[in-house]
């Protein structure tokens, strides 16, 4: 019994190295035998669906993930170290969620692209999400989104960061915002700004400081307490759902395009919100950005469980034009890694 333990223990090393050296075929026939041994079996389905995804196979990716996870549910504690927030992790069974293979932004159907398990994640994963995330890809659109997503947002997604009383502020952010404002003034001399999505605030702290005056929107509380905290007038709205009467000069949209279904009713909303001589800031992570190409399947937004949509700068530019919306400027963020900065002004 010990030597067959310490053959799969040596099997199931030179298994794991061909993977780490890009040897997959190799890798994967070692994996095959390790699935007979039932001590072995669950790692090895997880790393046949690694391999499988990076060969080009998503689906089957995914279900060879599931299978591991059933046959070890608290399979990530072999995977992770014990500080890592997901390390206790427990399958409970896949939740069955809305599907979809069209893509937002034009409607045609789209292809696996990408299958990855997501507890991997630095960020306590939700029980609320399948813990396997598939991608789909519109080659008419260069664009990327999740074939299944919960019915509703779910607003505390299980992060630590959520769980807490006040979003935390991040002071060392407050140069950033004061450029990105800065370079805003030049398009429009209008006051009035809004911000969607109020993280802890720094953006909205700086334009205060800079004369705006703010108002902001988010569904998360953690934000809104920040924003009660320092005075900032804001409200809980999920943002397709928010009705107003009222317009702004600048609409600030960081990072939250990604997060809803339907990519080209948000950007009709801000179209009607923002003013004709207004300017829209919008950021969003870009895969095909320099750093997504570089890390590939290590870039993490590839793994993030609350994220729709992935978009390039073709699909966000085609999107923006659907939408009459001007881009004016395009840069590279040096906030958000692999993510993309554009300012637009309005169609009129």
């Amino acid at each position: 019994m010990d030597s067959k333990i310490n053959d799969s223990n040596l099997m199931c090393e030179q298994a794991t190295e061909l993977f780490n050296a890009g040897s997959y075929d190799a890798a994967a026939e070692l994996f095959l035998i390790l699935t007979e041994d039932d001590l072995y079996a669950p790692y090895a389905f997880y790393m046949l669906a690694n391999i499988s995804n990076r060969m080009g196979d998503p689906l089957i990716a995914k279900e060879l993930y599931y299978k591991a996870l059933t046959l070890s549910p608290s399979l990530y504690k072999n995977l992770l170290p014990p500080d890592h927030p997901n390390y206790d992790y427990v399958f409970r069974g896949i939740k069955q969620f809305p599907t979809t293979e069209a893509c937002p932004i034009c409607g045609k159907s789209g292809e696996p692209i990408w299958c990855y398990a997501t507890a991997r994640y630095k960020q306590k994963h939700a029980q609320n999400y399948n813990p396997v995330l598939l991608w789909m890809y519109c080659d008419k659109c260069h664009h990327v989104y999740t074939n299944e997503f919960p019915e509703h947002e779910i607003s505390d997604p299980g992060s630590n960061i959520q769980s807490v009383r006040t979003f935390p502020t991040e002071p060392t952010l407050f140069p950033y915002y004061s450029r990105i404002l800065s370079k805003l003034a030049t398009y429009t001399s209008g006051t009035e700004l809004l911000e969607v999505g109020l993280g802890g605030c720094e953006c909205a702290l700086v334009a205060r400081e800079m004369g705006y005056n703010v108002f902001g929107i988010d569904i998360a509380e953690s934000c809104l307490s920040t924003a009660k905290k320092y005075g900032i007038e804001a409200e809980s709205h999920d943002f397709i759902d928010f009705k107003t009467d009222r317009k702004w000069d600048v609409i600030i949209f960081g990072d939250v395009i990604e997060h809803v279904s339907d990519p080209v009713a948000a950007l009709e909303k801000l179209n009607a919100l923002l003013n004709d001589d207004g300017v829209l800031w919008l950021s969003t992570p870009n895969f095909d950005s320099a750093y997504s190409i570089y890390y590939d399947h290590f870039d993490p937004m590839r793994i993030e469980v609350t994220h729709k949509n992935y978009f390039s700068r073709t699909s966000l530019l085609i999107i923006l034009e659907q939408c009459r919306f001007k881009p004016v400027d395009y840069l590279v963020s040096d906030h958000y890694e692999g993510s993309m900065e554009v300012i637009c002004v309005k169609m009129v």
